[in-house]
C-alpha cells in the first residue's frame, strides 16, 4: 500500500491506516535490511524484534552516558553505523546523515505542514538515531568526527569519491554546528557533500564573520521557509549554492518518486518560463552523470519536486 516507506498493512476497510492489524516493512526503508512483521492479531503473543521498548532502553542508557559524560561508554556504544546511513536505501544510495527534523530546523515555516520526515517516526529506530545525532552534534561533534574518518579508512576505503548527503532529515542548528560540518569537509575532499536547507540565516552569518566555504560543498537553498527571502543574497555570495530546490503544490497525494505526464504537466504550469529540472525522486540516478543536486552543470538551474 505505502510503496514509498515500503509498507504492507492489513486493516479493516472501516478503520484507519494507522489502525492496522497486521504491518509488514524494511527496516529503516532499506531494500538490503531485514524484513520486521508487526502482528496484531494476537495480543498476548505478539512478538517485534525491532521494538519501540527495545529501542528506548539502548536511548536511555546513551542519555544516562551523556548526563555522567562517560565519553568511553558514548564511543563503544555508537558505532559508526549508528550515527552515519552508509548504505543508502532505495531513494538515496549515498552516505548521509539526520537529526531530528523540525527541533533542529532554525529555519523551518510552511514547510512543516508538508514535512516527509516526520513519516519516518512511525518507525523506532530512525526516530532514535536522530534524536541521538541531534545531542551529538550539539555536545559531542568530535565523536562524530572519529566515526567518519574510521568509515573513510575502512568501508570506503576504496573510495575516491564519497557522494555524502549532509541532512536528510533535519538541519544545521546553530552557527557552531555549521562551521563544525563545514570544517569537517575541509578535512576530507573524497567527501563530495550536498545537502538542502532552510537555515540560511547562518549560512550568511557564517560568511560575514569571513568564513572560507569549502569546495566539496553543494548547497540547495530549500523553500517553505522563514529565510526564503535570502535565497538571492545566497547566490550572489556563496560559491557553495548550486542552486534553489522548490517544493511545489500540485495537489494533494503526490508520489516522491514515479513522475507522470500529469505531474510534468502540472509542475510546468507552475514554473511558468522558468528554467527548471524535476526531480524523479531517485538520487543517484536522476541524471546520466550523476544526481543533480550535487552537480555543477546544474548551477542555478531549479530543481523542482510535489510537495508529498
Amino acid at each position: 500500500r505505502r510503496y514509498e516507506t515500503s509498507e504492507i498493512f492489513i486493516k479493516l476497510d472501516e478503520e484507519l491506516d494507522e489502525n492496522w492489524i497486521m504491518l509488514v516493512y524494511l527496516k529503516d526503508n532499506d531494500p538490503a535490511s531485514n524484513i520486521i512483521v508487526e502482528d496484531k492479531t494476537n495480543p498476548e503473543k505478539t512478538s517485534i524484534k525491532n521494538t519501540w521498548e527495545n529501542e528506548s532502553f539502548q536511548f536511555i542508557q546513551f542519555l544516562k552516558a551523556c548526563e555522567n559524560n562517560d565519553i568511553n561508554y558514548i564511543e563503544s556504544y555508537l558505532k559508526p553505523q549508528l550515527i552515519f546511513n552508509t548504505q543508502g536505501n532505495s531513494k538515496l544510495k549515498f552516505l548521509s546523515f539526520s537529526n531530528l527534523p523540525i527541533v533542529n530546523c532554525v529555519g523551518a515555516d510552511l514547510c512543516k505542514n508538508f514535512c516527509y520526515s516526520l513519516k519516518a517516526w512511525r518507525y523506532p529506530r530512525p526516530f532514535f538515531k536522530q534524536a541521538r545525532n541531534t545531542i551529538l552534534t550539539q555536545n559531542y561533534f568530535n565523536i562524530i568526527e572519529k566515526a567518519i574518518d574510521k568509515l573513510i579508512k575502512t568501508t570506503f576505503k576504496k573510495h575516491k569519491k564519497i557522494d555524502f548527503r549532509l541532512y536528510v532529515d533535519g538541519d544545521f542548528n546553530t552557527l557552531k554546528e555549521l562551521k563544525n560540518w563545514m570544517n569537517l569537509l575541509k578535512k576530507h575532499s573524497t567527501l563530495k557533500a550536498y545537502g538542502y536547507s532552510k537555515s540560511l540565516n547562518l549560512f550568511q552569518d557564517l560568511f560575514n564573520e569571513g568564513f572560507k566555504y569549502p569546495s566539496n560543498y553543494k548547497l540547495n537553498l530549500s523553500n517553505g521557509g522563514l529565510f526564503d527571502n535570502l535565497f538571492k543574497w545566497c547566490q550572489d555570495h556563496l560559491s557553495i549554492v548550486r542552486g534553489q530546490f522548490l517544493a511545489v503544490d500540485i495537489g494533494k497525494n503526490q508520489s516522491g518518486f514515479n513522475r507522470t505526464k500529469t505531474q510534468r504537466q502540472l509542475l510546468k504550469e507552475k514554473m511558468g518560463n522558468d528554467k527548471y529540472f524535476v526531480c524523479g525522486g531517485i538520487c543517484s540516478d536522476c541524471t546520466k552523470i550523476g544526481h543533480a543536486c550535487g552537480l555543477d552543470q546544474f548551477k542555478n538551474i531549479k530543481i523542482v519536486i510535489p510537495i508529498h
